[in-house]
């Protein structure tokens, strides 16, 4: 899906991936568009070409960081160049494992332990549950011996499997098990996937992503890919081919739905003496899963029934990590929170009531583990939160930090100057002065201006005669009582502390009511409070009209204006707000 991914939706981000990972997606995903031609296909050849020239490659323990989020990959076993990711955003780690295995294998390396801290959150695959699997030499043991019964009884060996990852385990232990034995190389061991041939390529290619036991062959005895006793077979071939004798067969599809595999099984299904080894995993709903449970019949591609004779083994080589390592990796790592995913829902369930109740027990502490983590399985597309607590560290630079430097006391304590500002740009703080916010950040000081616009009666415009300079000499007895600077320019405009601008808006038409008061300032914390404060004492005096109409007073129009005591009196009597704003206003000036 990434092509479609990267080329079909608004996704614009950057794509990383391990060398062998950008390989082997190359192969598969042309092999891919070339099986969704009978349908309608995702994306095209041109789309994959594109996505794959925006992915930027990564090495095992390599860290990158983008946009203040840092992860470094990991080895995590299971297929060639797959990797788990340790990602650390803003503080918070989180390690997402993928597909992984503890167990290695005759080709690849075990999964590694993550260096750093423990994570925050773990994100873990579930695909076997609670099953505990037998060891890898045991299997290996099954295996060949349920190979060598099969042909020595002159039957046809069928292992299903898939182009990558187990089939080239598997062609290992067939080339040793051929090589070693003189009596076995008369029977012919065939290789049915084309698209497999070329993944051997670039299993040979990338070598060094290999465990040391390949790596160490190279030296010794060439490419052990390289393969000698086995040989690869085209579809049209088998009917030529398959009739003489005994044989064993790797082909593809591994859960036996169509193609080769599917055919060949047909074909042998009703023959003792033949044999199928289920050497993978298995999804419910498929053939391969249903032979598990020993059916007596299969229906066919044409619908014609078959009796199923032939024997069915399941010796599974799966590269997922069963219960034992898996809790074995969980307890390593001691996250604090464990998310379950990549299993069925019966699977993930078993495995959580199984780690609540491993944490849960004796084991857990003695493990000098002091964590005791939440597990859930959240459904496809559920969303899990997490809150964790904020921590923030920060450099100091600049002026700031000579400042400090400078008034740090014998305690090793100082203050942070009042034009210092706190910046986090991609996770990463730093306390700088305001003057040197462009200097060092990617940030620019700007201004905020603020407007509160207030209503005029039409009453008080008809009493001023609709004049600027009477409405605003109306207002500033009002004002003058609260606030100690006021600057009155006649007609224009008046400022309030040097920070409140109060303008007007005044039309014409005295019976229009489209007047109003407009209160303007540069926003600040003091500014936000003065200008609360200058709103109200106008919406106080706009509030008195008929007051003063009551009193008939004749409104003074010059600079200084006052209103007679007896006035003032009677605004008081009208509301306390005048007390209540004064002292808010002196306590802040």
């Amino acid at each position: 899906a990434l092509p479609y991914f990267t080329e079909k939706t608004h996704f614009k981000g950057r794509i990383y991936m391990t060398h062998a990972t950008k390989a082997v997606m190359k192969l598969l995903l042309s092999d891919n568009i070339k099986l969704q031609l009978k349908s309608k296909p995702l994306y095209n050849e041109n789309d994959l070409e594109k996505c794959i020239d925006k992915i930027e490659v990564i090495d095992y323990y390599q860290t990158i960081e983008y946009k203040g989020v840092k992860f470094t990959a990991t080895k995590a076993g299971h297929v060639l160049g797959a990797c788990m990711f340790t990602i650390d955003i803003d503080g918070i780690r989180i390690l997402y494992t993928g597909d992984y295995s503890m167990d290695e294998d005759r080709h690849l390396p075990s999964a590694d332990i993550p260096d750093g801290p423990a994570p925050d959150i773990l994100i873990v695959e579930s695909t076997f549950g609670t099953t505990t699997l037998s060891s890898r030499e045991d299997r290996e043991d099954k295996f060949t011996r349920t190979v060598e019964k099969i042909v020595s009884q002159r039957g046809s060996c069928l292992i299903p499997v898939f182009a990558l990852g187990r089939a080239q385990e598997l062609l290992l232990i067939l080339e040793d098990m051929w090589k070693n034995s003189i009596a076995l190389q008369s029977v012919p061991v065939y290789y049915a996937s084309k698209l497999a041939n070329k993944a051997l390529k670039i299993y040979q290619t990338f070598v060094n992503m290999m465990n040391r036991q390949i790596q160490q062959s190279m030296d010794v005895s060439g490419n052990p890919f390289q393969l000698q006793h086995i040989q690869r077979v085209q579809a049209q071939d088998f009917d030529s081919m398959l009739g003489l004798g005994p044989c064993v067969v790797m082909a593809s599809p591994g859960f036996l739905q169509s193609g080769v595999s599917r055919q060949l099984f047909e074909r042998w299904c009703d023959d003792s003496k033949n044999g199928v080894i289920i050497a993978g995993y298995t999804v419910e709903g498929t053939l391969a899963h249903s032979l598990l449970s020993n059916p007596t019949e299969v229906i066919c591609l044409d619908n014609r029934k078959k009796p199923i004779k032939c024997l069915i083994e399941h010796i599974s080589f799966s590269a997922h990590v069963d219960y034992t390592h898996n809790l074995s990796f969980i307890k390593q790592v001691q996250p604090n929170n464990i998310i379950l995913v990549h299993g069925e829902r019966t699977q993930m369930s078993n495995l959580k009531r199984r780690l609540d109740y491993e944490i849960k027990s004796d084991s857990w502490s003695s493990s000098n583990i002091s964590r005791k983590p939440l597990v859930v399985t959240p459904a496809n597309g559920q969303a899990i939160i997490f809150k964790f607590p904020r921590k923030v560290i920060a450099d100091v630079i600049g002026d700031i930090a000579e400042n400090i430097i400078s008034t740090i006391t014998s305690n090793n304590t100082t203050t942070l100057p009042n034009n210092s500002i706190l910046v986090t740009e991609n996770f990463t703080s730093k306390v700088v002065s305001i003057d040197q916010l462009d200097l060092y950040t990617n940030c620019k000081p700007l201004r905020i201006k603020q407007k509160i616009v207030i209503p005029i009666p039409i009453e008080l415009v008809i009493y001023c005669n609709n004049q600027n300079d009477e409405l605003y000499s109306y207002l500033i007895p009002f004002l003058e009582d609260i606030f100690d600077v006021i600057i009155y320019n006649q007609s224009i405009d008046i400022t309030i502390q040097q920070a409140i601008n109060i303008n007007l808006s005044i039309n014409p038409n005295k019976s229009n009511s489209n007047n109003m008061y407009i209160v303007e300032w540069i926003a600040s914390p003091i500014n936000d409070m003065l200008a609360d404060s200058v709103v109200g004492v106008i919406l106080q005096a706009v509030s008195t009209t008929s007051l003063l109409r009551t009193t008939q007073l004749a409104i003074p129009t010059h600079t200084n204006a006052r209103l007679n005591r007896k006035t003032k009196s009677l605004i008081k009597k009208e509301s306390e707000l005048d007390s209540y704003i004064s002292k808010r206003v002196k306590k802040l000036i």
